[in-house]
């Protein structure tokens, strides 16, 4: 677990030079589901800010991000993506495969908008 939190430090420090992909397949396979959400958010935060819809920076919080999003159905999907997060991540609960899955579809529906 802690070398999970201390790749997952790696990659938000990096996060506009790495490819999420590995680590969210990863979290997949070990059924980390709560690390695939964390690196899921990851991956809108990174799209959004390779759009331009928002400026990256490490210390920002998913509330900052929202309020940059000029978009109205961006911000929404963006924020309903971050109550999944927030509930999955600092839920303490353990989540279930077809849980898992239903978020999965949810995030990657939101990152197929991002334009």
């Amino acid at each position: 677990e802690e070398d999970a939190l201390n790749t997952l430090t790696y990659v938000e420090r990096n996060l506009m030079n790495s490819d999420l992909r590995p680590y969210i397949n990863d979290a997949i396979a070990q059924r980390n589901y709560a690390l695939a959400i964390r690196y899921l958010q990851l991956l809108n935060i990174q799209k959004l800010a390779q759009e331009g819809h928002i400026k990256w920076k490490h210390s920002k919080t998913n509330a900052e991000f929202a309020n940059e999003i000029q978009s109205n159905s961006l911000r929404d999907g963006f924020e309903e993506c971050t109550r999944i997060f927030d509930h999955v991540w600092f839920g303490q609960f353990e989540l279930e495969e077809s849980d898992f899955s239903r978020y999965e579809q949810l995030f990657h529906q939101y990152q197929n908008q991002i334009k």
